[in-house]
Formats: structure tokens, C-alpha cells, sequence
């Protein structure tokens, strides 16, 4: 899985990756000493709509702030499971109101999903549920709740979306969303991941392989193999 340093918060059912300090420091250090001339490739489209909405947060939500405080992180000296089943049930609504609306009006499933894609498990299971049909409501959602999120809760969504830029071949709006996700957490394993990924070039389908091979197994480890997203 991407960036599974925490195993206090992934709880999956096959291997894991451990990414220390020193490696996330590496990959920093390898990106912008290295691949630096890279980072915004002149080949590659810009949105110029999506990088102002990335860089101009909106306000903190007070109604929001208020229900983030409702609601519990995963206590991993219980059984995570069920609060995973919850928070992939509730990234299935929000990309359903979304997809709805092009807003999500419930405050209470938008802090649901905030707080519950902390879980590397619910993150991964975000992740790929995306496809080359559904790719462009991915990214406009996950965009949307970008600019919602308050300070704490920024890095998974900016690491999802920075996924879904990529794959859609919107180099710079990814790196930008990486940068919100430094500046929010310096020390989320994905980010320095996703940074090595995307300035070394690797092709965009590499995402929809790992898809492939990565979310059925998360959907089990998750639902028992109960539902097919």
C-alpha cells in the first residue's frame, strides 16, 4: 500500500511497507535535489481553474469544525474494522452527493470522511475506487473537500487527490496538491512517495494497475468481500 508507515493505523490483510524518517527525508532530499528540473513539465496541461482553487482554501467552517469534534479517530487497540467499514461507507455517500449535487451539503458525513480517511486502510480504499470512467468526479470531488479541509485533516485528501491529477495528466496540479499536504503534515509517507513517483516520470497507467491488483484485496480486508465498489 502507498505510504503505509503508520501500522498502528493499517490493518490490512497482506504485506506491508515500512517507510521510516530517514526514507521519507531520502525521498524529499532525491526530489528536489535531483528531479527538481522535472516538477513541472512543460508537456504536461495545466488546469489553471483547479490550481486556484488548491491554492485559496476557504474559511474554516464553523459548523464543520464543530462536528470534526463529534466525532472519535480509530482506537487501534480495538478492533479498527468496523470504523474502516464506516468511513469506506461514507467516502461510497460523499462521492454520491457529490456526484449528485457537485457539493456535499451534509456537515456530518463531509467530517466523517475527514476524519476517517486518516486511516491508511479507508485512504487506500479512496484510492482506488477510482476509474477511468469516474476519474473526472474523483477529481472534482476530492478537490472540493481539499478546500474544506481544515488544518489536521489536509494530507490524505492532497495525496488523493494529487493520485487523481496525475493519472488524469495534470502534472502541476498534483504537485501543488502535494505541496498542501507538506505544509499540513511534513512527515505523511505518501507525499514523499507520490513526489518520487511523479517526478521520475512513471507513467499515469501505473496507478490504474495498481488499482487493479491493490482494492480488491483492501475491499476484503474491509467488507469480507460483502460488497464490489
Amino acid at each position: 500500500s502507498l505510504g503505509s508507515s503508520d501500522k498502528r493505523r493499517y490493518h490490512a490483510k497482506g504485506s506491508e511497507a515500512d517507510f521510516s524518517k530517514a526514507r521519507g527525508h531520502y525521498l524529499q532530499a532525491l526530489v528536489f535535489n535531483i528531479f527538481k528540473d522535472f516538477l513541472f513539465d512543460q508537456s504536461i496541461q495545466i488546469h489553471a481553474s483547479a490550481m486556484t482553487t488548491i491554492t485559496s482554501p476557504l474559511p474554516e467552517d464553523s459548523l464543520l469544525l464543530a462536528e470534526l469534534t463529534k466525532i472519535s479517530e480509530i482506537d487501534y487497540e480495538q478492533d479498527p474494522t468496523p470504523l474502516q467499514r464506516q468511513g469506506a461507507e461514507a467516502v461510497i455517500d460523499f462521492i454520491a452527493d457529490f456526484a449528485a449535487d457537485g457539493l456535499v451539503r451534509d456537515k456530518r458525513l463531509v467530517a466523517l470522511v475527514l476524519t476517517r480517511l486518516k486511516d491508511l486502510q479507508v485512504r487506500d480504499f479512496a484510492l482506488g475506487s477510482v476509474s477511468t470512467e469516474n476519474i473526472e468526479l474523483y477529481f472534482n470531488a476530492w478537490n472540493w473537500l481539499l478546500r474544506h479541509a481544515p488544518q489536521g485533516y489536509v494530507a490524505p485528501v492532497a495525496n488523493l487527490l494529487a493520485a487523481v491529477a496525475y493519472e488524469k495528466g495534470d502534472g502541476g496540479v498534483a504537485h501543488r496538491a502535494l505541496d498542501r499536504a507538506v505544509k499540513d503534515d511534513p512527515e505523511y509517507a505518501m507525499t514523499g512517495l507520490l513526489r518520487q513517483v511523479f517526478s521520475s516520470g512513471w507513467s499515469p497507467s501505473t496507478f490504474a494497475v495498481m488499482r487493479q491488483e491493490l482494492h480488491p484485496r483492501i475491499c476484503d480486508a474491509i467488507f469480507s468481500g460483502s460488497i464490489n465498489p
